[in-house]
């Protein structure tokens, strides 16, 4: 691909607000991080995937890139994706720093630096893999031992939905295993149904709850050659409406449910599925 595609640039606008509302104290820097991070991650592996793709480009397009890019060579595909994903980690390995200081000093939940450590654990993995051509490194000491308070803590408070969710990120992003991941998911689902029926959670949580399962499963799919593009093909279609509804949320004036977090990560979501449905039908 010659820019970054128009799809990706509506994602990238959705950080634009992010970063607007960090610097304006509205928005926890953490989370702005992180969510840096998540963008420039999906974006070096689309544009990676596309360009495995032949790319039709119009005259005008060329033109145009032609224009804006005068004077500056080109990224080969191999450095622009080395590129994005150190700026990823660089992003969450302040995320990371944060985290800790804050837990350290006693504004932060153990939970925080645990969920910033599992996906930077699992960023540094992919950028050796990627970019490097080796296995990732080893999981740090300190990171299972988070866990471990985690769950004393969570077990000492009879609090599952707190135990499911860190043991998410375990299974998600350090100790892989998307059956152990699809399992807890499930349950967290029928959780949420549980407390929609109580008034305690709302349809937006459920959807993204069962969008979050929907993806585990893809994983799984992975090995049948027969379902998976028919699973991801209905994961992208899953979350373009998910998205859609979002925007029609925000255009009625619901700004606590079409938050920029929700909407980045949502369109996000509807993008790396239609890359890897559009690379499997090739």
């Amino acid at each position: 691909m010659l820019a970054t595609c128009p799809a990706l640039e509506v994602a990238e606008k959705h950080l634009d607000t992010l970063l607007q509302n960090s610097r304006s104290g509205t928005a926890d820097s953490i989370l702005v991080y992180r969510m840096q991070a998540h963008y420039l991650i999906s974006k070096a592996l689309i544009q990676y995937m596309q360009e495995e793709q032949p790319t039709k480009v119009s005259s005008e397009e060329l033109q145009h890139y032609l224009q804006e890019n005068s004077g500056e060579p080109a990224l080969s595909k191999e450095d622009a994706l080395k590129s994005d994903l150190e700026t990823a980690l660089h992003a969450l390995h302040l995320a990371d720093n944060l985290a800790k200081a804050r837990y350290t000093a006693g504004f932060a939940p153990v939970d925080i630096p645990f969920e910033t450590g599992a996906e930077l654990y699992d960023a540094s993995r992919l950028y050796a893999q990627w970019c490097e051509g080796k296995d990732g490194p080893p999981v740090p000491e300190g990171l299972l031992e988070l866990h471990a308070t985690i769950t004393k803590a969570a077990a000492a408070a009879g609090d599952t939905e707190r135990q499911m969710k860190a043991d998410v990120l375990r299974y998600r992003y350090i100790e892989w295993d998307a059956h152990k991941e699809q399992t807890i998911r499930k349950a967290m689902v029928e959780k949420i149904e549980q407390k929609l029926r109580a008034g305690m959670a709302s349809q937006w949580e459920l959807r993204e709850a069962k969008l979050d399962l929907q993806e585990c499963e893809l994983s799984l799919l992975l090995w049948s050659e027969d379902s998976v593009l028919e699973g991801f093909n209905a994961y992208a279609a899953d979350s373009a409406k998910y998205y859609a509804d979002l925007e029609k949320a925000a255009a009625t004036g619901m700004p606590q449910v079409a938050t920029p977090e929700r909407l980045l990560r949502t369109r996000l979501r509807m993008l790396n599925a239609a890359a890897f449905a559009t690379l499997l039908e090739a």
